[in-house]
């Protein structure tokens, strides 16, 4: 194995590494920033303007007629009643 061989494979293997610990720490972070910004913005929807959040899902509305499952992706309504300007569920 000549000097510029050895070289370039020590420059490649470096190379490797530093690609390896940038992505495992990209990883984290994505992990991190994304189970945080669920938390902080909830699901996404509204009923009656109020934001379905993890905290107000089995009971949205607080008076126990709307609940949201995760599991099955479900909107129950139950004698829900409705007065919104806007449209029921967005």
């Amino acid at each position: 194995m000549t000097k510029g061989t050895l070289v370039f494979r020590i420059v490649i293997s470096v190379l490797l590494v530093i690609t390896m610990i940038a992505t495992a720490f990209t990883a984290i972070a994505l992990v991190v920033l994304g189970t945080t910004f669920v938390h902080q913005r909830g699901f996404g929807f509204f009923v009656n303007g109020v934001e379905v959040t993890r905290e107000n899902m089995n009971d949205v509305l607080g008076d126990g007629t709307v609940s949201y499952s995760v599991s099955t992706n479900s909107l129950t309504f139950e004698n829900a009643v409705i007065e919104h300007d806007y449209a029921l569920v967005y």
